[in-house]
């Protein structure tokens, strides 16, 4: 069910970058734009994401799908690369402070697994654990 379930993932990232090029990052992904608020194209593909990401903003417990989701828009974002490696985006831009970088630091050294899900959730669950204003979660808003 997970390989399937990153395959349908896949493919839709790859859709959605295909039907619309001039939007996201060039680095896997349609959609979204660079700010907040996950991919359009991921939720679509992941309608019941709303609830698990409440739970996990609270508890820093995922779903299956909700790991999934994470991923989703991490690619379409341009932020995580096809084999699984996650880097911040622009860690110069004035939104990303000092104090955070310093505290994730190590969230971003990962090594990535070959369940791009699963790799997602496991960074994310760092910066949970980490980052205390939990400012990175409005990414999949």
């Amino acid at each position: 069910m997970k390989f399937l379930t990153a395959a349908v993932l896949l493919v839709t990232v790859a859709t959605a970058a295909v039907a619309s090029p001039g939007r996201g990052g060039g680095r896997g992904g349609g959609g979204g734009g660079g700010r907040g608020g996950g991919s359009s194209a991921c939720k679509t593909s992941f309608p019941g994401y709303a609830e698990p990401l409440r739970v996990f903003t609270e508890t820093g417990q995922a779903t299956q799908d909700l790991k999934c989701y994470m991923s989703c828009v991490l690619q379409a974002k341009g932020l995580m690369e096809s084999n699984g490696t996650i880097t911040m985006k622009d860690p110069a831009s004035s939104r990303v402070t000092e104090a955070f970088k310093t505290a994730t630091a190590s969230c971003f050294q990962q090594t990535p697994t070959s369940d791009l899900c699963e790799t997602a959730y496991v960074h994310n669950k760092c910066l949970w654990d980490t980052d205390t204003t939990k400012s990175f979660l409005r990414i999949f808003q």
